[in-house]
């Protein structure tokens, strides 16, 4: 194998890496950010997501019947 199919290789594994890490981050910071806005809404306006709560109140009393 002579040094140009070894730069080959290299540049595809490092390329493909590349994608991963990128996919990663984003999945990582989107998952940071939901969390971090959620702990936020709850300390600034100390209530859960609107859906998610009103949901919850539907449910509840469904259950009881």
């Amino acid at each position: 194998m002579n040094l140009l199919e070894k730069v080959n290789i290299w540049a595809d594994i490092l390329g493909f890496g590349f994608w991963i890490v990128v996919i990663v981050v984003f999945w990582i910071g989107d998952f940071a950010v939901r969390i971090i806005t959620k702990r936020f809404s709850k300390k600034v306006l100390g209530k859960e997501d609107v859906k998610a709560w009103s949901i919850f109140k539907y449910k509840g009393p469904v259950e009881h019947h």
